[in-house]
């Protein structure tokens, strides 16, 4: 009974989680705006990685493993954090304008599909035949959403890529990383015993600040972007560590699967903070999303003994 009700917390910290993510590409492109992608990369990990550790540290029970306790956990899924949160800034940073930016959003919200693509090789896992076309379907969703600002779809959409290729690629990165990262840290540490989110995050933070030192930044200083940093810092910090109890104890499947939504809820809150305004596309694309969403997690077995 303990560990259904351990299950169930984890799975809704999970979902709390995707919650919070929503509002990243949004505040990630109007910090970037102001004070260059790396900079704003380097103040939002500081301030979460920060906010994490202290939150760590705080609680009586912890103790502080070492590298020693497991390498594969911290050097595999310390690099893939890192690179995810590199490239995930420097995809919605570099991209050449707003609209832009949501379609190079598209490529990195792959990574639940693939998630659950791994977590089939990794964990051995059996899925039923429905779930391919499922996936194909949602993410024929994502694609509408992400590309809803734009009233037809043509050949423009694919030289968009042809001219700014570096930040689809980073777009492209982050969502393998993040898919393996997702699935790695369940394998690496199955009892949630090392919580290595909040070092993750405090590395990306001074891994950029190192960074910055070799790239030129406006720091275009304002209020407004001070605030920024410290919501999404804040949220980035709980988001993190929140993902990480979930992939180990909750159910990854519904998890996953309603990942799924992560477009829409993205794409919504993106138009409104950034004044962006979505077609009538941007429904029928939700509408593929949550019904191929669900499709795909009843098409997910249980993992096999």
């Amino acid at each position: 009974m303990a560990g259904n009700n351990e299950n169930n917390r984890a799975t809704i910290i999970g979902l709390v989680a995707l919650l919070l993510w929503s509002m990243t590409v949004g505040l990630v492109r109007s910090i970037s705006e102001q004070i260059g992608p790396v900079a704003a990369g380097a103040a939002v990990y500081l301030v979460g990685g920060l906010f994490a550790i202290i939150c760590l540290l705080s609680k009586k029970q912890y103790h502080p493993p070492t590298v020693k306790d497991a390498k594969t956990y911290y050097y595999t899924c310390g690099a893939l954090f890192l690179v995810y949160s590199v490239a995930l800034f420097l995809a919605l940073s570099l991209a050449s304008n707003r609209t832009q930016m949501l379609e190079v959003g598209l490529l990195n919200y792959l990574w639940p599909a693939l998630a659950l693509l791994f977590s089939l090789l990794i964990f051995k896992k059996k899925a039923r035949i429905w779930l391919y076309p499922a996936m194909l379907l949602t993410l024929w969703g994502i694609f509408l959403v992400l590309t809803s600002t734009e009233k037809t779809f043509d050949a423009e959409s694919f030289r968009n890529m042809w001219q700014n290729p570096p930040a689809y690629a980073c777009g492209f990165v982050a969502a393998i990383s993040w898919a393996l990262y997702s699935n790695l840290t369940e394998k690496y540490d199955p009892n949630s015993k090392l919580q290595g989110a909040p070092w993750f995050i405090l590395l990306t933070g001074v891994s950029l600040t190192g960074a910055g030192l070799f790239f030129p930044s406006r720091f275009d200083v304002s209020l407004k972007v001070i605030i920024e940093v410290f919501i999404l810092g804040l949220t980035t910090a709980v988001a993190y560590s929140f993902w990480e109890i979930a992939m180990k104890k909750g159910n990854k499947n519904l998890i996953l699967s309603s990942a799924y939504v992560l477009p829409l809820l993205s794409t919504v809150f993106s138009c409104l903070y950034l004044k962006i305004i979505p077609q009538s596309q941007l429904w029928f694309g939700s509408f593929c999303i949550v019904f191929g969403s669900f499709v795909g997690y009843r098409a997910m077995s249980p993992k096999k003994n």
